[in-house]
């Protein structure tokens, strides 16, 4: 299959990211909306553990097309995760061919790329 059929979904509804720092007051909450493609989770998780992130709490949910997965993901040390590369990089393992991916940080609105 071409690769253009294989990201149309992703193009038609591109991810959808929100970092949340104000919520929870140890955590800080990663959700994932976006199309379900093979791996993903499995990309996510790793990329955390690559941050040296870890995971106190997750809920993940799929209906085989779609998925919403909600993070509470915290520093090595149990502070929020504030670092921006980081933010960033967690922004980046969503970014799928070079199309926009929506992101929410504390409630405020990015498109990424700006």
């Amino acid at each position: 299959m071409p690769q253009e059929y294989e990201t149309l979904e992703l193009r038609i509804h591109p991810p959808n990211v929100h970092i949340d720092n104000q919520t929870d007051p140890q955590c800080t909450i990663v959700t994932i909306d976006s199309a379900n493609r093979p791996g993903t989770l499995v990309e996510v998780v790793q990329h955390f553990t690559e941050l040296g992130l870890r995971i106190n709490k997750a809920r993940i949910s799929s209906d085989g097309g779609w998925f919403h997965d909600m993070f509470m993901v915290a520093e090595s040390n149990g502070a929020k995760v504030r670092d921006p590369r980081k933010l960033n990089s967690i922004v980046q393992v969503c970014f799928v061919g070079g199309m926009l991916v929506v992101v929410w940080i504390n409630h405020t609105m990015y498109c990424h790329p700006p």
